[in-house]
């Protein structure tokens, strides 16, 4: 990849202090981004950022609550004063949980439901005019696998997930028009706690960083391409379904 085309690009990242979150800000850092972590953790976003700017990459530090307006708002405020701008926004940020339906508390389901995908809108609202001053922003949006096929005992999850794919339709088509390019990844379970993966298990598990890889490949796409989704699961695998899920 060429880290010049990267130079001074701007990417937000929310649940920076996350698995996918950390893996994507170390891709998209060790392109020549800088990189604003979004987290609502200070301590271990805190420690996220220490470890960039120790490989000389610079990494801006907002602390957010995705589902709280008032503090997408505030964060919102913080990036105009420093650095800006914004060229990437990956709505990372979301939750799992799961159970039968009938055992499965509303207060779940709302969780599940505003943090998966309130979180992605309000974030993409009040941060539209940080993408707008960038020339051909990007917005990435994480959903799941479990955002392609429904997971047994996963309504909530699955639900807010494929949600956020017609959300991310939506603003494709919205945004078009202002050069903005939406993507909706959907990953496969991945091994986010960095545990040792035994070959067998390969079948069913993803490291972070080989979605981190795809997703600053499509934003070093040039401008007039389009990548509505990307997919990416195990090889071994075979087509994704719901049998090779459980």
């Amino acid at each position: 990849m060429d880290i010049g085309m990267f130079k001074d690009k701007v990417v937000a990242i929310t649940g920076a202090g996350g698995g996918l979150g950390s893996a994507i800000c170390r891709a998209f850092g060790e392109a020549g981004c800088k990189i604003v972590l979004l987290e609502r953790n200070a301590d271990r976003m805190n420690e996220i950022a220490g470890q960039l700017r120790d490989k000389g990459i610079d990494a801006y530090t907002v602390e957010i609550d995705v589902i709280d307006p008032g503090k997408v708002k505030e964060a919102a405020g913080k990036i105009e004063k420093e650095p800006g701008h914004i060229d990437i926004l990956v709505n990372n940020a979301g939750g799992f949980a799961n159970g039968p339906i009938e055992e499965f508390s509303d207060e779940d389901w709302d969780k599940m439901i505003k943090l998966n995908l309130y979180g992605p809108f309000y974030v993409t609202k009040y941060f539209l005019p940080l993408l707008k001053k960038s020339r051909g922003a990007h917005i990435f949006n994480i959903s799941s696998i479990g955002g392609k096929v429904g997971l047994k005992n996963g309504t909530a999850y699955s639900a807010s997930k494929f949600g956020l794919r017609g959300l991310s339709e939506s603003l494709s088509e919205e945004l078009r028009k202002e050069s903005i390019r939406v993507t909706t990844v959907f990953p496969h379970m991945m091994n986010s706690a960095g545990d040792e993966i035994e070959p067998e298990k390969r079948n069913k598990i993803i490291e972070p960083a080989d979605v981190a890889n795809q997703v600053t490949a499509a934003a070093a796409s040039p401008d007039y391409v389009n990548i509505p989704e990307i997919i990416v699961y195990p090889l071994a695998s075979g087509v994704v379904k719901r049998d090779n899920l459980a």
